[in-house]
């Protein structure tokens, strides 16, 4: 198979409507009523024309017999001459658009009507003499009616079926099939003016097939989930598309800096789309969501910019302090520095935690939106409840805590120290990345700033300061995270 092209609209039903539109004039015309305004004789006209289209490939003309409102249409009841000519007069259109069909595909796939040896005819309509002389009007083909022609298509399924069945045969039909639609997703133009399709699968592509595109997320656009709409169509204007699906995608990394995910769109063999989502080798998280009906969809035709939605998020921190002996005297500085920063970051989809550790690890406050206990919780922290050195990493229990958090999930470590057991640390720091945790390590005194790096998620996540410029670090960072802390974010679609 090299390519294959349709309108889904179009079919039998189309003439049948022509030569009911023919009757139901005439009837207006003479009793000033539309059979057509009630359902029940709209019904029973439409079995009618059916059979009077079918006499009209073997007659030149058929008398078409009506009776509505207690009315029998036609001279003195005798029905409604209709002649082929007539007839086909009257549906020539609906020709025109099959042939436009086929000059269209016959351009994609770059062959002339002369390359085509046979066309060949399937389906009820195909035997409808205007049918028959307008496809050999169109090249020097051989027109083949099949004596078969109403069963053809059903005959196909059947073959289809045997073939994906695992029933032993003996031989199998030697043909392929390829997507009669291109398959794209909705993004943004490279100059970002206005939504496009963005063909991810072509029209003709061999199934099974599969596709694949990189999405940037806009610089300092912190978003935790990323709405996917699959498109089905040749143009790039995504309203003369039809949308097929929508996706979220959660799970993903995003600390602002252009983050990339990777998203691949599969076709089966079987006719089932799949949207998969990646990002550093990692599987994403990958949601089907209702498709929007058509009038929901009027926004794809704007600028990019131009819409907003509220996008509820849950934000959650854990707040880990050294408490070992070497913090004596810097403790309490730390405290206020954690108090203002909780009162800045806090919202009501925001919870959190807060973590000692020092030789063993303590949780001082689960994960909870309430921060009113934090104050209570800071005052109990003491230097030495927990051994005198770092021996103990709080980074699994803050992992822990943090499980189950759909949005942005941070770890911040806040620590003087040299840190006992570090390699495994770091293999901890990782395993928290890898789980979309982000990391943020802030030192000050004897802190060892390779270490911090190693730990931290990103190259300006580990911070060393002075305990008077500890409270203003503090304050930027939770400046940057208030935005994303209050509930609900406003996201550009």
């Amino acid at each position: 198979m090299l390519g294959t092209k349709g309108m889904h609209t179009l079919g039998g039903k189309d003439w049948d409507d022509i030569l009911i539109n023919m009757v139901c004039n005439r009837f207006q015309q003479q009793f000033d009523m539309d059979p057509r305004s009630d359902g029940a004789e709209l019904e029973k006209l439409s079995v009618l024309c059916e059979d009077y289209k079918k006499m009209l490939t073997d007659e030149e003309s058929i008398s078409a017999r009506i009776e509505c409102f207690g009315k029998s249409g036609g001279e003195n009841g005798s029905g409604y001459t209709i002649t082929r000519s007539e007839f086909e007069t009257e549906s020539r259109w609906l020709l025109e658009e099959t042939g436009d069909i086929v000059n269209e595909l016959l351009k994609d796939l770059g062959l002339k009507p002369s390359d085509i040896d046979d066309a060949i005819l399937v389906g009820g309509s195909s035997r409808m003499p205007m049918v028959r002389d307008y496809v050999a009007s169109m090249g020097p083909w051989k027109v083949v009616v099949r004596r078969d022609a109403e069963t053809a298509v059903a005959k196909g399924a059947a073959v289809l079926a045997d073939m994906y069945s695992e029933r032993p045969r003996s031989s199998v039909p030697n043909f392929s099939e390829v997507t009669s639609h291109s398959l794209g997703v909705l993004a943004a133009d490279p100059e970002g003016n206005r939504y496009v399709n963005d063909v991810v699968i072509p029209i003709y592509s061999n199934i099974p097939c599969t596709g694949r595109r990189s999405l940037r997320i806009e610089p300092k656009n912190r978003t935790d989930v990323i709405e996917v709409y699959t498109l089905q169509g040749e143009s790039d204007i995504p309203l003369d598309c039809a949308v097929t699906a929508r996706y979220e995608i959660r799970g993903f990394e995003n600390y602002g800096d252009s983050a990339v995910i990777d998203l691949e769109y599969s076709y089966s063999k079987e006719g089932t789309v799949q949207v998969s989502a990646m990002q550093n080798d990692k599987k994403l998280v990958v949601t089907p969501r209702p498709a929007p009906a058509a009038d929901e969809i009027g926004w794809m035709g704007e600028a990019p910019g131009n819409r907003t939605v509220d996008v509820p998020i849950d934000s959650g921190i854990v707040i880990c302090i050294d408490l070992s002996r070497s913090m004596e005297g810097n403790l309490q500085e730390v405290k206020e520095a954690v108090r203002d920063f909780v009162n800045k970051v806090t919202g009501p989809r925001t919870r959190v935690g807060l973590v000692g550790f020092a030789d063993r690890v303590r949780t001082y406050i689960e994960m909870s939106s309430n921060t009113a206990p934090i104050s209570s919780a800071l005052a109990d922290m003491k230097i030495g409840k927990l051994g005198r050195g770092t021996d103990a990493s709080p980074l699994p229990v803050a992992e822990d805590m943090l499980f189950g958090t759909e949005g942005s999930r941070t770890v911040i470590i806040l620590t003087d120290g040299r840190w006992g057991h570090r390699d495994r640390a770091v293999e901890e720091a990782e395993e928290c990345r890898s789980n979309g945790i982000r990391v943020l390590a802030i030192g000050f005194g004897e802190s060892d700033l390779s270490f911090l790096k190693q730990i931290a998620s990103l190259s300006d996540a580990e911070k060393l300061a002075s305990l008077g410029d500890l409270r203003r670090r503090f304050s930027t960072i939770a400046t940057q995270m208030a935005a994303d802390s209050d509930g609900l974010r406003e996201e550009a679609s």
